[in-house]
Order: structure tokens, then C-alpha cells, then sequence
């Protein structure tokens, strides 16, 4: 190095080294440098190292942080030395000196080396190198070939018995009493620890080491820089892991699952495809965040885009589509928002888009929710549809209700038939609903006991369809109108023992009239303990005659018409 700088090519016999030493580097005339006092040689010196040999060791090795130190050193000496001289021939004298016997060279040289960031094509050729010491830092423009994308720093230290050679952090050298260590700064992308696309094996591999690492230095990112197949994701034992990719686009082919028995993870912008029939997204972990991800099946109808057995996972702005489940869900406070879920184009019974079997607070907001057996199938929890667009299955039914807890509210619902059973406590409202068959119905009760339901405010845009099958809607021949079941073939009357409430545009009534009205059917209220419970509500159209209460003795809800107490049928008690 020092002598590609020409910085020991003095005749030390000069009677004036340090002027030789600057006339060697040849960059002033010799009859200029004559003339220049000492002084003034040193500032032009100090220049020509800032402005000349920083680039020239920049186009070897770049990142020379430090070695701007070198300089503040060297002028700092100098100028507190001269601060104690007051005679020009002494500073001279110290220049000459510093040349004459190398100092001044040594002190470049020694500092260049150590503090240098040495460039080199590949891992490779670092490992092979021979001008590598302790202290000091490397770059390479790739990890297999120069340009691949693996190119990071590395710093050089001396070997320790708590050292683990894996060639992606730590890297042995061609001196084996020093190691490479990866500098890994914001981010940790996975071409820099030698991951490859081509090598299924190879890439699980270096990505579980990259999740042992970032375990231990929380909140570096997991960079998907390239589309890798991976065997397996696992992270059963890891917590505030973030994997991303540069956009949403970045792919990954797995050939298993994701498991996340862990808390606190995240992704982020990434494209997963499944090659197998198995589950993409297994979570039984909490608090797990997912983030402009899409994820796809292999066709429609091998796999399950995510089984989710436990609580407080988000979904925001993601996709499932091409499997034959998208989604299954037992557990709490699950959220999708501004999500798609589209699910199998041509599906074989029991191939669903959304199925919720158990959990409090399982909300869909904003989501385009389509296709597949059932739409929707709900056999336990609480669950909230609330903005979505919600598109027509292949089955006669879309959106299955069997038990549970279901609100679908303010949602565009495009020919959808929802059926019903009684032990699904259904609240649909304020929807705006698409038909295309004009006697088609939107909300069918499967069993006689119509159950708990509540109907309001929804509205058609266009004079297709029903809403519901509603006996007598306006009370003639009955005290108290209610809901129809559909027995699979025909509508049949059915009877009630819980909440109803309905307030609703184009429901059919059946009876005298036979056609399409608005329908108001008041609520009845059943207490849950006691032998009475009286609430007053308003006679509308008939529907109502004041107070009911549900008698526990006789296991019967009352009314209390002008004749005294009744049965809702008109039985005298």
C-alpha cells in the first residue's frame, strides 16, 4: 500500500526529506516546492490526502468511515507541536524527522489498513485474502458472484470460543485466528447470508439461521429479497419477528406450512403460494399481524389458506384466493380488514370460503368476499360483517348460519341467500341487496323455531326478490305474525320463543294477501329469570297490543290484550 502511494521513496540522505517527499509525489513543479516554506507544504499535503488518496483508496475499498481520523491526527499533532515552538527550523527539523525515519509513513500506511473497508467480488475472495487484520472492515459486491445481490460488510476480529462458523454471520478466513462477522444494519436480507432461489433446501436453511439471529437482535426485519422456495416456515419458538418483501409482490413458494405458535410476528408485502394440500397460515399464536400479503392456493381445491386457534390476529389489506378453504377460525378477536377472499371457483360440498366455528369478536370490515360452497359458514362465536361486498356461491344456500352470534350490516350483498337456523341469533341490517330472481328470498329459516332475528332497514335496488316469508303480515287471523321456514321444499309457518324483530321493505306475506309488503313485526321479550317481565311498546298496525311477559310456571310468553292475559296464539290462559 505505501508504496502504491509513493510514500517510501525518499533518498533519506536529503538534507530536506519532507520537501523530497512532496516533490516525489509529483503533483507541484519541483521550482514550486523550492519556494514553500514547511508549513506551508504540510497544508498542501494534508489537501492532497483528502482530495487524492481518500478517492484513491475509495475506488479499492469503499466506506473508509474512519479514516478521516487519520488526518485530524496528523495535523493535530503537528499544530500542537508547533504551538510550543516559535522558530521555523524546528518545525522543519520535526517533518524531516517524521520522514526519515517512517513515522510518517507508518502512521498512513497502518491506518489505512486497519481502518479501510477492503472491497472484494464475492465471500470468496474475502476468505481467501491474506491482508486482513484485527479491527478492520471489508465489503463484498456479492456473497457467491460479484453483483448477485449478497454484497454487505463484515467486520474482522480475532476468533473466540463462543464463535459458531456458519458462512452467513460468521465466516472463517484464510487466517484462521480471525473471523469475518456480517454488519447487519436495518435490515437483514437474505441474499447477504447466501441464500439461494434455486435450492429449496438451501433457502429453509439460511432462513432459519436468519430467525435465530434476529431473535436474539430484536426489531431487524427479515428482508425477502428474492423468490425463494422454502420447505417450511416455523416459528413456534419465535416472538417479534417481522418477514417482508420490497412490495407485495415478492414471492415465496412453500412447500409446507407456516407455523406461528408464537406471539407478536408480522409480515409485510409479500406473495405466498402453497405447493402443497395442506395449510398455508397455521396460527395457534396471538397478536400476529398480516399486512398487504397475498396468499394462494395451488387450485381450487387442495389446501387451507389459514386455520387461526387463537386470539387478537390481524389482516389488513391481504388476499386468499385458489383454495379450497380460505379461511377457518375458532378463536377471538380475529380481524380482517380491507381484505379479499375469494374462494373456490367450481367447489365440492364442504369447500368454503369463510368458516367460523368459535370466537368472540371475529370481524370482516370492508372485504370482497366471494365464491366457494358457502360464502360464509358460521357454526359458533360472534361475528360482525360490516362494508363488505359479499358474491353468490355455487350451493343454493351462500351464507350459512347454524349457531352462534351474526351481524351483517351495511354490506352489498349480491345475490345472496342466507339460511338460518334457531340457534343462530342473526341481526341483518341496513344492507343494500342485488337480485336477479324476482320471487328468490334473501333470509331463509331452516327449522319451524324461527329463533332470534332481527331484520331492519335493508334496502333492494331494484324490485327483484324478497326479503323474508312473513305469515300475515298485517295480523288478520293471527295475534302475532312470524317468520316462514323453508322445509327444503316449501314455506311453512313457524313459531317463535325468542327476539324477533322485523322492520323491513319487500317481505312476502303469506296469507290474504299473498304479495309484497312492509312488514313491522314488534319484539318479545324473554327474561332470563323471574316469573314476569312487563315492557310496554306501541300498538303498530295491529302487530302489538301492549304489555308481555313470559311466565315461568306455565313456560308460555303472554300478552295482555283488552280480554286479559293471552297466549300469543289467542289461547286463553
Amino acid at each position: 500500500m505505501a508504496e502504491d502511494l509513493n510514500l517510501k521513496t525518499i533518498d533519506t540522505v536529503d538534507t530536506q526529506p519532507f520537501k523530497k517527499l512532496v516533490m516525489t509525489i509529483g503533483e507541484l513543479p519541483t521550482s514550486f516546492v523550492e519556494s514553500m516554506t514547511y508549513y506551508e507544504l504540510l497544508a498542501w499535503f494534508t489537501n492532497y490526502l483528502q482530495t487524492v488518496i481518500i478517492p484513491t483508496v475509495n475506488n479499492n475499498a469503499e466506506a473508509v468511515e474512519e479514516l478521516q481520523g487519520l488526518f485530524t491526527e496528523l495535523k493535530t499533532f503537528v499544530d500542537t507541536y508547533f504551538e510550543n515552538l516559535d522558530v521555523q527550523e524546528e518545525i522543519n527539523n520535526k517533518l524531516d524527522e517524521m520522514v526519515e525515519d517512517g513515522t510518517l509513513q507508518e502512521i498512513i500506511t497502518a491506518y489505512i489498513q486497519a481502518n479501510a473497508a477492503w472491497i472484494f467480488d464475492s465471500v470468496a475472495d474475502m476468505k481467501a485474502a491474506t491482508n486482513l487484520i484485527n479491527g478492520s472492515y471489508t465489503r463484498t459486491l456479492g456473497y457467491n458472484s460479484k453483483g448477485d445481490g449478497g454484497g454487505a460488510y463484515y467486520y474482522i476480529r480475532t476468533i473466540t470460543n463462543e464463535d459458531t462458523v456458519d458462512e452467513s454471520f460468521t465466516i472463517a478466513l484464510s487466517d484462521t485466528s480471525l473471523v469475518a462477522i456480517l454488519v447487519v444494519e436495518k435490515t437483514l436480507a437474505l441474499k447477504t447470508i447466501g441464500c439461494i432461489k434455486e435450492n429449496a433446501s438451501v433457502a429453509t436453511s439460511k432462513l432459519n439461521l436468519a430467525l435465530n439471529y434476529v431473535n436474539s437482535n430484536k426489531n431487524v426485519p427479515i428482508l425477502i429479497d428474492d423468490s425463494y422456495t422454502f420447505n417450511a416456515i416455523d416459528l413456534t419458538n419465535y416472538n417479534h419477528i417481522l418477514i417482508k418483501g420490497n412490495n407485495e409482490n415478492s414471492p415465496i413458494t412453500l412447500n409446507g406450512s407456516i407455523t406461528i405458535s408464537s406471539n407478536h410476528n408480522s409480515f409485510e408485502n409479500l406473495g405466498i403460494t402453497l405447493n402443497s394440500d395442506t395449510t398455508l397460515l397455521n396460527i395457534s399464536g396471538t397478536y400476529n399481524n398480516f399486512t398487504n400479503c397475498k396468499f394462494y392456493g395451488k387450485n381450487n381445491h387442495t389446501g387451507i389458506g389459514a386455520n387461526i386457534s387463537n386470539f387478537c390476529n390481524h389482516f389488513v389489506n391481504c388476499s386468499f384466493r385458489e383454495f379450497k378453504q380460505c379461511l377457518i377460525i375458532s378463536h377471538n378477536q380475529n380481524e380482517f380488514v380491507n381484505c379479499v377472499i375469494i374462494g373456490n371457483d367450481s367447489p365440492e360440498e364442504g369447500e368454503n370460503t369463510v368458516t367460523v366455528t368459535d370466537g368472540i369478536n371475529v370481524n370482516f370490515t370492508n372485504c370482497d368476499i366471494e365464491k366457494g360452497y358457502n360464502i360464509i359458514n358460521i357454526s359458533g362465536g360472534v361475528c360482525s360483517f360490516s362494508g363488505c361486498y359479499v358474491e353468490g356461491a355455487s350451493s343454493f344456500y351462500h351464507i350459512m348460519l347454524t349457531a352462534g352470534q351474526i351481524n351483517i350490516f351495511n354490506n352489498y350483498l349480491n345475490n345472496i341467500r342466507v339460511a338460518k337456523y334457531t340457534n343462530a341469533k342473526l341481526t341483518f341490517s341496513e344492507n343494500t341487496i342485488s337480485k336477479n330472481i324476482s320471487d328468490d328470498y334473501t333470509v331463509y329459516p331452516q327449522e319451524a323455531n324461527i329463533g332470534y332475528l332481527v331484520i331492519m332497514n335493508n334496502k333492494f335496488i331494484n324490485s327483484n326478490g324478497y326479503l323474508i316469508n312473513i305469515d300475515n303480515i298485517r295480523g288478520v287471523g293471527v295475534t302475532q305474525p312470524c317468520p316462514r321456514y323453508f322445509n327444503g321444499t316449501t314455506w311453512v309457518a313457524g313459531t317463535r320463543d325468542d327476539y324477533i324483530c322485523i322492520f323491513q321493505q319487500r317481505c312476502f306475506e303469506y296469507g290474504t294477501n299473498n304479495g309484497v309488503m312492509d312488514a313491522q313485526i314488534l319484539p318479545i321479550f324473554k327474561p332470563n329469570s323471574g316469573s314476569t317481565y312487563n315492557r310496554t311498546f306501541p300498538i303498530i298496525n295491529n302487530l302489538g297490543r301492549g304489555d308481555t311477559y313470559y311466565d315461568t310456571t306455565l313456560n308460555k310468553l303472554l300478552v295482555k290484550t283488552a280480554d286479559g292475559w293471552v297466549q300469543y296464539d289467542g289461547t286463553a290462559v
